[in-house]
């Protein structure tokens, strides 16, 4: 299975989707004979290299009939200072007619047809019309057509079979429109990416237009980090504006996914225990184990009200795998010089409070300090179930037995 995971670190829109197919190796001019399945007049792609801060990126734009480059969505309804041009606008049922007479692959269509469709209803929510009366401007014109399909037809000339993205990047500030001024992200944009995962980004400006939010929302399957995969191609595709703060760039990773032997994945779930004994963390990570735990273990930190407690491993992850990657040999205990003298005594608990008579035997350890007395915790092992109270009710009722019957005294137990 071959992945492409779509790192919109500074946003994303439809152009900077194509470039980064091209950068990521897919021939241009192969790229332009297989849209021209479109069936659209007048129009070519026009690939060049460019920096965006440090990051080298290929910029791809629509040039429209005699070297003219087309104003694309990204630089008119969404940035600063341009105006709109209505007579390139097409309706939502043009474009979706244009898309099923395309001669496309079928999944192309399919895909490119669901992205706009997802742009005319947030538009229709937005705008508070309905679906059959929304009227694309800039998103309708044969520059924003070809970018969105050219992006979906790109990754499958790639042979990218699945897509996975990071979730959606939020900037901040204002832009200004023929609408006026509106925040960021756009009322549509922000639409779109309902529901899905989304990430702030310390960036003044709109860096994820609507296109790129419905081509990404079409194509991914899973949002996160990056898949466990085997790199094999990497692209950079260039957005228009330049931003102080970072590249504005889109990253297309691609590489076949993780054989099973090479790579797994697994979920983690994590949480702070305060007010509990040590036996009952203890019963907890026995019983993640017998419901299928990868692994399961507990550390003891101090809460506040100085309430003991056991944190999450993802706290102590450094220190615990630091610890794991020394040989066993390596890991060794203080020596104590002054070690209590213990002795375990083992005895039946029958009959307390309606426990029915243990199976086994329910041990207790006790320690003699220097004042001779003892110390006795009960440890329950073997007790007949379904059991009719929980663990931890168990423990207090046995260690109320402390002292009684066998072990009582104070006498010295052996080591």
């Amino acid at each position: 299975m071959t992945i492409a995971y779509i790192d919109a670190f500074c946003g994303a829109a439809g152009d900077m989707l194509l470039g980064a197919c091209v950068d990521a190796g897919l021939e241009v001019k192969a790229l332009e004979k297989a849209l021209k399945g479109l069936r659209l007049p007048g129009w070519r792609l026009s690939a060049r290299s460019v920096m965006k801060g440090p990051l080298g990126a290929t910029k791809v734009d629509v040039v429209i009939g005699k070297g003219k480059r087309a104003v694309t969505e990204f630089e008119t309804l969404h940035d600063h200072g341009h105006h709109h041009n209505h007579a390139h606008g097409m309706s939502l049922d043009e474009i979706l007619g244009l898309l099923k007479r395309a001669r496309l692959p079928r999944s192309v269509r399919e895909r490119a047809s669901k992205a706009f469709l997802m742009l005319g209803k947030a538009e229709a929510r937005v705008h508070r019309k309905t679906l059959k009366s929304v009227h694309f401007h800039e998103v309708g014109a044969i520059d924003s057509i070809v970018d969105m399909t050219g992006g979906i037809l790109g990754l499958e000339m790639l042979g990218v079979t699945r897509v996975a993205a990071t979730p959606f990047p939020i900037s901040h500030g204002h832009i200004h429109c023929a609408h006026g001024v509106l925040p960021v992200p756009g009322p549509a944009t922000l639409e779109i990416v309902k529901g899905a995962p989304t990430a702030p980004l310390d960036v003044d400006g709109e860096t994820l237009t609507p296109t790129g939010a419905a081509l990404i929302r079409t194509l991914a399957t899973s949002y996160g980090p990056q898949p466990s995969m085997r790199v094999s191609a990497i692209g950079y595709g260039a957005g228009d504006r330049d931003f102080p703060e970072r590249p504005n760039v889109l990253r297309l990773v691609i590489g076949e996914a993780a054989a099973d032997g090479d790579a797994d994945e697994v979920f983690v779930v994590e949480t702070n225990l305060d007010n509990v004994t040590p036996e009952v963390v203890g019963y907890a990570l026995e019983k993640c184990f017998e419901a299928g735990a990868v692994d399961a273990f507990a550390s003891a930190i101090q809460m506040k009200k100085g309430r003991p407690a056991t944190p999450p491993p993802s706290r102590f992850a450094h220190e615990t795998c630091e610890r794991f990657r020394r040989s066993q040999d390596e890991v060794r205990g203080d020596p104590r010089q002054n070690r209590l003298a213990r002795r375990e005594i083992a005895r039946r608990f029958p009959g307390i409070r309606g426990l029915p008579p243990c199976s086994g035997e329910g041990p207790r350890t006790a320690s003699h300090g220097d004042g001779g007395g003892v110390a006795a915790v009960p440890e329950v092992l073997v007790v007949p179930f379904p059991f009719p109270f929980p663990f931890p009710r168990s423990g207090r009722q046995a260690s109320q037995h402390r002292g009684k019957g066998n072990g009582q005294g104070k006498g010295k137990g052996a080591p």
